[in-house]
Parts: structure tokens; sequence; C-alpha cells
């Protein structure tokens, strides 16, 4: 996964790095695992904030933390990315109506062949 940062109105620090690296290797465990992630932190009126979007092969996600310090603020996002992200993961996981899978289709056949009125035939031995 590429990972991009963005400082805004902050220096850039290989120690907030590091812990977005970590903890954005584990969105791996998702089936909709993104490409890239592009990460902004900024300061704006002594509230440090945290801005991430996600791409991959589904949609783009999006997440914004606050907090007192970026630590914070990283972990708030990515409770709220993961959260996106496994619902997103359940809606794939159960995408199929029973009406299209084959014991559907099966049951279907079934009650077409049976006409109404008709008991079923027993078979002579």
């Amino acid at each position: 996964m590429r990972l991009y940062f963005h400082f805004r109105h902050t220096k850039p620090s290989k120690k907030i790095q590091a812990y977005l690296e970590e903890r954005v290797d584990r969105l791996r465990r998702f089936e909709l695992k993104p490409v890239s992630c592009d990460v902004t932190l900024k300061i704006e009126g002594g509230v440090q904030m945290v801005e991430m979007h996600t791409s991959g092969n589904g949609p783009v996600i999006r997440a914004h933390g606050e907090g007192t310090d970026f630590f914070e603020a990283i972990d708030v996002a990515m409770s709220k990315l993961e959260r996106q992200m496994e619902r997103k993961k359940a809606k794939v996981k159960n995408h199929k109506c029973y009406e299209r899978t084959h014991q559907g289709k099966l049951d279907q056949l079934d009650e077409s062949l049976s006409l109404p009125g008709e008991e079923p035939q027993e078979e002579v031995a």
C-alpha cells in the first residue's frame, strides 16, 4: 500500500509517519484492500487534525479525526476508517440474494414443476 503524507502548518515527523504506517498495515485484514492512502496532518486553532482518504478496488473511504495530539487524532480516524471498511466488507460478503444462488434456483424449479391441485405420484414397485 502506498502512503502519501501531507503536513500543513506543521513540520514532518518520522515518529508520526512510522506510527501511521504501523496503524494502516492493520487495514490489510479487510477484503477491500486499499491501494493508496492519502493522509493530511494539520493544526488549526490549536487542534491537531488528521484526514485520511483510502482508495482501491472499491469506493473511496474518508475519515477525519481530531485530538490534542496527532497520535490521538490518528487513533480516532483509524477507528472510523476500520468501522467503514468492516461495513463495506459485510456488504460484499452478503451480497448474494437467495433466489440467485444455486439452491434458490433449484427450489424455484421444483415449485414450477408441480401443478396446483395435484398430489405427488407414488412409484409402484
